[in-house]
């Protein structure tokens, strides 16, 4: 009998969806006992690193980001689908991060300047393996680039609300953030977005997906998925996540990672810079 380990760890902002995404959890759990499920199951609330959690054979379920999933997870674990967010900047499975800039910088009034008048300035990305804080911006400015370059400086910092931060500071000029965290700062930490402008949207591309074990046999992969779903449509549960919905996503959809990072290398900007 194996003891399973569930988290979901991307959107967890703040004690309050620590806890509505922990009554996620245990809801997940107690649907599949509801349906004959006899394994062990832990919710797991502190990750030290990502990656490996997500590759452990007995992750049961967990969340991860569309770029990862295409890259460092591709084949190494099962894809279940992608919960729906009634988010703005979200539409079916789809969502986009915000282009988030100083509003007292004149270069985030989009009518007079828009990303082109940001060339020069120091960038922050919150991770290298990040969809919505690398690859999205990534796309978006390369065609701004000169030489595979567009900014002077370029700053790491570990999350989306140390990118926030480090805008406010004046430590960076632009950041990409994911418009579903931009929109949990907003609710629940309205401090961390204040004197903050949204210079843009960026492209479309498939949401976090909800992932499992390699070790899940078909029949357990199809339970777990179709418990999930059935969360994902409980309004009680699912409402305070902002979750409005669950999408039967594939390898496929997600090849718009890819697609995405491939326009900007073609234009020349194979990384941010």
């Amino acid at each position: 009998m194996t003891h399973w380990k569930v988290a979901l760890p991307m959107y967890n902002v703040g004690p309050v969806l620590i806890e509505a995404y922990t009554q996620f959890l245990r809801a997940v759990i107690a649907g599949l006992r509801a349906r004959g499920w006899r394994d062990e199951i832990e919710v797991v609330s502190a990750i030290d690193d990502l990656e490996s959690f997500w590759l452990r054979p007995d992750m049961l379920l967990s969340q991860t980001c569309g770029y990862p999933l295409m890259t460092a997870l591709r084949d190494r674990v099962q894809l279940l689908g992608t919960p729906m967010m009634a988010v703005d900047g979200c539409h079916d499975y789809f969502y986009r991060s915000v282009i988030v800039a100083r509003a007292e910088d004149d270069r985030a009034d989009h009518k007079l300047h828009g990303l082109p008048g940001f060339r020069g300035t120091i960038g922050v990305v919150s991770q290298l393996t990040s969809h919505s804080g690398m690859n999205a911006l990534r796309h978006s400015i390369a065609p701004f680039a000169h030489s595979g370059c567009f900014f002077a400086k370029v700053q790491l910092s570990g999350s989306h609300l140390n990118s926030l931060a480090m805008l406010r500071s004046g430590a960076a000029d632009l950041a990409a953030i994911d418009c579903v965290t931009f929109a949990c700062a907003s609710r629940y930490f309205p401090e961390k977005v204040a004197g903050l402008r949204v210079v843009e949207h960026t492209i479309a591309a498939p949401g976090l997906p909800l992932i499992a074990s390699l070790q899940l046999d078909r029949s357990q992969t199809t339970l777990l998925a179709e418990v999930v779903a059935s969360v994902c449509h409980d309004p009680q549960i699912a409402g305070p996540l902002q979750i409005s919905g669950w999408a039967r996503t594939t390898w496929q959809d997600y090849a718009a990672m890819m697609a995405i990072e491939q326009y900007a290398v073609a234009l020349g900007y194979p990384e941010v810079a």
